[in-house]
């Protein structure tokens, strides 16, 4: 056993016009650092009241930074007792929106498009300098709205903070309907009601519905959007059907669609996007193995009690072989979809079936399978399906 020296507690309080700004990190967030190290020590969130309290190694050359709405405003070195006091930032505008549909308040999603470069250059943020860049900066661009330069906006409307500058505010309800637009001189501190219309334009015929069957929320690992605010951004854009294809993972947003009240107005599929990380699949004239790429299934049934909600084992699987093993859960009217065919591979994972195989559709389909990678798609690796049968790309 040793005896470790006493971490130093750093306190403050983050102001804006005198009056207390905390209680979310868009508003203001302090960085304390070591030195000249990249990695921030910790990062904490003034309380409502913004008072903040840090513990850290006690270490030479301590410095802190207040971040507000993406940018960092304020920095500076720590007192040797911790005490950094008060700190005053700029006050942000409170935008009121609103936003209507041929007369009638309606859900829609709202952007913050600078007017100009000097405010483009003013407002330009990002997560304490990592992640996307966003102009202006009103969250984290994956995460819940406001996120990057958008935010969802319901019936009641909704109060938004948003850093002083020259904007267009554009609202949106999806390609059936004209854009909202206003023009807008956002000062320090202000508070302002901007209200948008938009007309319907009757594009969509009668009978049809409009849909994304490619769709990522909170049980994605690469999303931080929640699914409240993942099902509200469809509401908003006028979707009538999605089918939920989370990455390695069965769900249907029930829940959140139920507490939302809005059955009647979206319908959400259970599916699955399966996402095999496991490099094993041997391609002739590669140095590397591959894996298959990313398919969509849908519809399936979530069954929250199972792991992956569940989603079954997709690693080491050719396609085929694994549209063998989704068959049972998607019924004879399932539908197999293949994605982003082409892509290119992401963190040596291959995100294309065609391109890991190296097909070229300019060469025929052989008559029967063979070891070229257009014979490869005529294979049945498991006795079942082809690795060419899926229904849609």
């Amino acid at each position: 056993l040793f005896d470790a020296p006493a971490p130093l507690v750093i306190t403050g309080r983050v102001l804006a016009d005198g009056f207390p700004f905390g209680g979310d990190a868009r508003r203001a967030s302090v960085v304390i650092r070591g030195g000249d190290d990249a990695v921030p020590l910790t990062a904490v969130v003034p309380d409502a009241d913004g008072g903040f309290r840090a513990e850290v190694p006690l270490t030479d050359a301590l410095t802190w930074e207040v971040w507000s709405f993406g940018r960092r405003e304020l920095r500076g070195a720590v007192p040797r007792r911790g005490a950094i006091g008060d700190v005053t930032l700029p006050a942000p505008a409170t935008v009121n929106l609103h936003v209507t549909g041929d007369g009638a308040p309606i859900d829609a999603l709202v952007v913050f498009e600078p007017a100009d470069d000097a405010t483009r250059t003013a407002v330009r943020g990002t997560f304490h300098g990592r992640q996307a860049a966003c102009a202006p900066w009103l969250g984290p661009a994956d995460g819940a709205s406001p996120a990057c330069n958008r935010v969802l906006v319901d019936a009641a409307g909704i109060d938004v903070e948003v850093p002083s500058g020259h904007y267009w505010v554009l609202a949106t309800v999806g390609p059936d309907a004209t854009l909202g637009r206003a023009e807008v001189q956002l000062d320090p501190g202000e508070v302002i009601a901007v209200d948008l219309e938009v007309r319907a334009l009757g594009v969509t015929p009668p009978g049809w519905l409009a849909a994304d069957l490619h769709v990522h929320g909170a049980a994605s690992y690469d999303s931080g959007l929640p699914d409240r605010d993942r099902v509200r951004s469809f509401v908003a854009a006028g979707i009538d059907v999605i089918a939920a294809t989370d990455h390695d993972y069965v769900t249907d947003y029930a829940a959140t669609i139920a507490d939302l009240g809005v059955g009647d107005r979206l319908l959400v599929m259970g599916g699955l996007e399966t996402t095999p990380l496991i490099p094993f699949l041997d391609v002739p004239g590669e140095e590397l193995p591959k894996v298959i790429g990313h398919f969509n299934f849908w519809p399936l049934t979530p069954v929250p009690s199972s792991p992956r909600g569940g989603a079954p084992w997709d690693e080491r699987l050719e396609p085929g072989e694994l549209f063998d093993r989704l068959t049972p859960l998607l019924g004879p009217d399932g539908v197999r979809m293949i994605n982003h065919p082409w892509d290119e591979p992401l963190f040596g994972r291959d995100l294309g079936y065609l391109r890991a195989i190296g097909f070229d559709p300019r060469r025929p389909l052989p008559a029967v399978a063979d070891a070229s990678p257009e014979g490869t798609l005529l294979a049945r690796p498991g006795g079942g399906h082809a690795n060419l049968d899926w229904d849609v790309m």
